[in-house]
């Protein structure tokens, strides 16, 4: 089973650890503001890492688009 993750935000730290899992496989989904989800559209999310470059066209949602139950949710506060 593959859960469904959530991260809120896509800034240094959301943004970080979403794209490692994404690009380790997982099923990540971004949740953002409407101007940070246009700026994701157009640019990608490009991280540069001494463990490893990547840059991926990431799943996105605002909160007024949230389509159902994640499995996980990650979040900058606790």
């Amino acid at each position: 089973m593959n859960p469904k993750v959530l991260i809120v935000g896509a800034g240094a730290v959301g943004g970080y650890f979403g794209a490692r899992m994404a690009t380790a496989g997982h099923d990540v989904t971004f949740l953002v503001r409407p101007n940070r989800l246009q700026q994701l559209r157009t640019d990608g999310l490009r991280l540069v890492s001494p463990l490893g470059d990547a840059s991926l066209a990431p799943k996105m949602v605002t909160s007024d688009g949230i389509d159902g139950p994640y499995d996980v949710e990650g979040s900058k506060n606790p």
